[in-house]
């Protein structure tokens, strides 16, 4: 099992798991963008209280998927109990937050023009 853990799980579930908190993490900027335009934007209500839907969704979904992961995989399962587990996991989650962090500024800008109009 540990060389399942090593070779497959581990190698997976760092990218995977670095990809659901990058969508997690923007939806709730989103949510504090939502509450901005709902303040005073010129956006129409109906466009922002949309979005605001959007992304608690996605927060909800990300973070339980990413709960619901973790307990699997590390109270169900018998996986991340060696140290090289949690070296590649780390490893590979690492590579992943290095490709994805060009964007995020990009991303929030994105966010912001939805529902803050510009």
């Amino acid at each position: 099992m540990t060389w399942v853990g090593l070779f497959l799980i581990a190698p997976m579930w760092g990218p995977v798991s670095t990809i659901m908190f990058y969508h997690g993490w923007l939806s709730f900027l989103g949510i504090l963008a939502c509450m901005v335009g709902l303040a005073g934007s010129g956006v129409s209500r109906r466009v922002v209280i949309a979005h605001l839907f959007n992304h608690v969704t996605r927060v909800l979904f990300f973070g339980l998927v990413l709960v619901v992961g973790f307990m699997l995989l590390f109270k169900v399962l018998p996986f991340g109990r060696t140290q090289g587990e949690m070296i590649v996991y780390w490893v590979t989650a690492t590579i992943t937050l290095v490709a994805i962090i060009p964007r995020i500024s990009n991303k929030i800008d994105q966010i912001w023009k939805q529902v803050n109009g510009g």
